[in-house]
């Protein structure tokens, strides 16, 4: 498994990045492109620097942290390099919500997007926990 890029975040003293009034949460992402090129989720509101992951040809998992109530969007580009969020893939929960934070993204070779709760029926191996 290849995660084209992984993580950017806890890097402004600790948990001083994170919304005083919305606690933090862990989402789990799991990534499956087709398509050609990269394809970059990530949080938002963006931070500096941009809490996000990018999917190359091979499946990979990964972890994003964010505000309770953020989205985690698609994004044209990779947010690192002036990427803007094109649609909204789902919300953050809090951590002890019924409904996890662990969803799948999967772009086809026509660039389509398909995403989903839970672990995905494609991917090989042990479920990923952040």
């Amino acid at each position: 498994m290849r995660v084209l890029a992984v993580l950017l975040a806890f890097t402004l003293g600790g948990c001083a990045w994170t919304d005083a009034v919305r606690p933090p949460s862990t989402v789990t992402i799991y990534g499956h492109n087709d398509g050609g090129g990269d394809a970059w989720f990530g949080m938002t509101p963006l931070r500096d620097p941009p809490e996000a992951v990018g999917f190359g040809p091979d499946d990979g998992v990964a972890c994003l942290v964010g505000a309770v109530g953020s989205e985690i969007a698609v994004f044209d580009r990779s947010p690192g390099q002036g990427g803007r969020p094109v649609r909204v893939i789902a919300l953050v929960q809090p951590e002890d919500s019924p409904d996890p934070n662990v969803v799948w993204v999967r772009v086809g070779v026509d660039g389509g997007l398909t995403t989903g709760e839970g672990v995905p029926a494609w991917w090989v191996g042990d479920a990923q926990v952040c």
